[in-house]
């Protein structure tokens, strides 16, 4: 069964069917036309359920599915039809994840009664919990040296406001005199609040999914955060998720020992 699969999938790779189209002599795709989903996202907690849809739909006029097939990255199958015979097909199957944190390319090919095949594949990202948990803090933007007001999420310490805005995930934004607390980014890290999420025990994988879905909210900053609070940091759009929950906001915060400029916001944060 898997020299079988291995062999479908190979010739589905390099087969192609076209023919032109009298009326109007275009080229038509008479390959099935495959979908193939995660229900619940590409990024999840390594052990845990996977549920992938599949629809597949035959695409030549008269034509009927023979054979489905989706296999995991080293050729076993999850799923199997020799002889559908129908002129669709859709279902859903349901594995366990990796156990290991990984990408996983799962790939789903189906052939009709006349020889048309098609591939699509679905990669899913296992991760195993947070990576690290760290504690940060940053002052008011006009402290002086030594307390700085801005903080980098990648490697995990403040920054001075003379820095290059690549490494500022957090800026402090308040103006002379006042703090707040508020922050924004200038390097593509964007923020969503998440009311629901309990720091302690939400995993890496809910944070990608509630940040998702969350996402029409995001922006670059947040104003005014209140101890307690939690945040996903989508970190500089391609670096992974930040869980940060503040600690502490304190306006009167005198560690730089200034008179003006005073304040600090402390967080802890998974990564």
């Amino acid at each position: 069964m898997k020299k079988l699969l291995f062999a479908f999938a190979a010739v589905a790779v390099t087969m192609t069917a076209c023919k032109k189209d009298e009326t109007d002599d275009l080229t038509k795709n008479e390959n099935p036309v495959l979908t193939l989903t995660a229900a619940g996202g590409t990024t999840v907690e390594a052990g845990s359920i996977v549920s992938l849809t599949i629809s597949v739909r035959a695409n030549d006029d008269g034509d009927k599915i023979k054979t489905v097939a989706l296999t995991d990255a080293d050729d076993f199958a999850l799923f199997y039809i020799e002889d559908v015979n129908e002129t669709s097909l859709d279902t859903t199957i349901t594995f366990v994840a990796s156990s290991a944190f990984e990408t996983s390319v799962y790939t789903l090919a189906a052939g009709d009664k006349k020889d048309h095949i098609a591939v699509k594949t679905i990669s899913i990202i296992t991760v195993s919990g947070f990576a690290s948990e760290e504690s940060g803090e940053f002052y008011h933007i006009s402290a002086p040296t030594g307390y700085e007001g801005a903080y980098d999420f990648v490697n995990d310490v403040r920054v001075a406001s003379t820095e290059n805005d690549s490494i500022k995930d957090m800026i402090h934004n308040d103006g002379v005199g006042v703090f707040t607390g508020s922050w924004t980014s200038n390097n593509g890290t964007m923020y969503v609040k998440a009311t629901a999420l309990d720091f302690d025990a939400t995993t890496y994988s809910t944070t990608v999914s509630t940040y998702s879905n969350l996402s029409s909210t995001a922006s670059v900053g947040m104003v005014s955060p209140v101890e307690g609070e939690v945040y996903i940091a989508k970190l500089r759009g391609n670096q992974g998720y930040a869980l940060i929950k503040i600690t502490s906001n304190n306006a009167t915060n005198a560690d730089c020992g200034c008179q003006t400029n005073r304040g600090k916001l402390s967080f802890d944060y998974k990564k």
